[in-house]
């Protein structure tokens, strides 16, 4: 039996961190592995994970002045994280050196070690797909992904109309959630779109306006990350309504976003959200790529102007509009590779481009 190890975020008090690693290790398990969760935790892992925030700093004491009055609850809420995982882990001696670790993980003779993570993965392994078939690779492992993506459920609509987020439809136990992850497939996937999956972008775009309402969208990457949900699904209102939420509400002075505390994910997020509501590249169909242009432009940007954004499948776009309407567009191929071209609704241009020339179009 192969030994298999699991190093990962167990530890933290976090729904997302803990459960990842319960469900790796278990489907681990049922495939006949022996498994272990390596309980490795530094120092300073371990400070940040504490109630009482350590530090001399006025910022630290007030933190913890503030804390004071749930400080009980939070204790308690802690100790069941504890209690789950010392109960449901495969846990092994505890750790707090990356030596001590490393030592163990030789002297035990592992066979593999995984590093789990909570984030999502893509479920439809498209990328994986089309990147196969352009390198014309077809070997053993390619055809265990497709026979694993076969095996996977398919994104479907509830009762009420919304994109199922598990399984079966379970009552939600904080319906405006910060998470949008079972809209992976709207951004930054491309399985849902209104081209080709209008009915469930449809469903995606009830889930949004659901959770929204619920309190969703509160932080400054989430914020950031329903901009360009918004912008897929062609709602430039919502799209900009989001924007100027991050730039009202979690942008700081030197422009760094706060989640808080600061947090690259909305810097980013941000960029590439009006980048989406300017231009999209997203879908692939009938063996081209179909870039939109001007997709989810709000009413209040009338009149504008962007050069140079990349498009999927090597294209370099510049567009410029008045009073909300294009009036020049111009698409540089710099692969050769087929292309539509779609706006306000319709097909312009339907064509192939040889490598280095440009298509233009002008009002």
């Amino acid at each position: 039996m192969k030994k298999v190890g699991i190093i990962t975020y167990h530890f933290a008090k976090n729904y997302g961190a803990v459960l990842q690693c319960y469900a790796l290790q278990t489907y681990l398990s049922q495939k006949g592995y022996e498994v272990t969760v390596f309980d490795f935790v530094s120092e300073k892992q371990r400070k940040n994970n504490d109630v009482v925030k350590h530090g001399c700093s006025v910022k630290t004491a007030v933190a913890n002045i503030c804390l004071l009055p749930f400080a009980h609850s939070i204790r308690k809420k802690y100790a069941r994280f504890v209690t789950f995982c010392q109960n449901n882990l495969q846990l092994t001696q505890h750790f707090s050196t990356v030596e001590s670790l490393q030592k163990y993980i030789a002297e035990n003779k592992y066979n593999v070690i995984i590093s789990g993570s909570d984030q999502v993965l893509n479920p439809n392994i498209d990328d994986f797909e089309m990147a196969s078939d352009a390198l014309q690779i077809n070997d053993a492992f390619t055809q265990a992904v497709a026979e694993a993506k076969g095996k996977l459920l398919e994104t479907r609509i509830g009762s009420d109309g919304r994109i199922m987020e598990w399984a079966q439809e379970f009552p939600e136990a904080e319906p405006g959630h910060r998470h949008i992850s079972h809209l992976f497939a709207v951004h930054p996937g491309s399985q849902i779109n209104l081209l080709q999956t209008p009915e469930l972008a449809e469903a995606a775009s009830k889930s949004m306006d659901y959770r929204i309402s619920h309190g969703g969208g509160h932080t400054g990457w989430s914020l950031a990350w329903l901009i360009s949900q918004y912008a897929r699904l062609h709602r430039a209102e919502k799209a900009k309504e989001s924007l100027d939420k991050v730039l009202e509400k979690s942008l700081n002075p030197n422009l760094f976003t706060q989640c808080p505390p600061f947090q690259i994910d909305a810097n980013f997020g941000t960029t590439a959200g009006i980048a989406e509501m300017l231009l999209q590249s997203h879908v692939y169909e009938q063996d081209a790529y179909t870039i939109q242009l001007l997709p989810s432009l709000p009413a209040g940007w009338k009149n504008g102007k962007f050069s140079g954004l990349k498009a999927r499948g090597g294209f370099e776009v510049s567009v410029e509009w008045k009073d909300g309407v294009m009036v020049y567009a111009e698409i540089k191929s710099l692969l050769g590779n087929p292309f539509r071209v779609w706006y306000q609704g319709q097909y312009i241009e339907t064509g192939n481009l040889e490598k280095g020339k440009t298509w233009k179009w002008n009002s």
